[in-house]
C-alpha cells in the first residue's frame, strides 16, 4: 500500500494546500463528469429541481477549469458508475507518480 493521503476538495482547497504546506507534493486528479450524468445521480439520489439547478450553478463557478487548469496534474472521465475503474485509474497514477520521486 501507499502512504499516500486523499482529499476531496474544490479548486479553492487545492490552492489551500499547495500554498500553506510546501514541504508535500500535492497530486491533483480531476473527476470530470458531463452534466447530464450529474443530474441524473442527483435524481436518484432524490435531490429535487431546486436543489439540482443551485448545485449546477455553483458548480459552474467552482470548477471553472478555464481559471483552474493550471493546477490540475490530471483529469479523468468519471461518465460511468464503475467506481472500481475509477479507482484503478487512480491506483496507475500514483504508481507513476512514485516513480517519479
Amino acid at each position: 500500500m501507499y502512504e499516500t493521503d486523499l482529499y476531496v476538495v474544490d479548486f479553492e482547497g487545492l490552492i489551500d494546500l499547495k500554498t500553506k504546506i510546501k514541504d508535500i507534493k500535492f497530486l491533483a486528479i480531476y473527476l470530470k463528469t458531463d452534466i447530464e450524468t450529474r443530474i441524473k445521480r442527483m435524481k436518484s439520489r432524490g435531490d429535487d429541481y431546486q436543489k439540482i439547478r443551485e448545485r449546477l450553478s455553483n458548480d459552474t463557478i467552482m470548477f471553472d477549469l478555464a481559471k483552474y487548469s493550471y493546477l490540475i496534474d490530471y483529469s479523468i472521465y468519471n461518465n460511468s458508475n464503475q467506481t472500481d475503474e475509477i479507482v484503478d485509474t487512480i491506483d496507475k497514477i500514483i504508481v507513476v507518480e512514485r516513480k517519479r520521486l
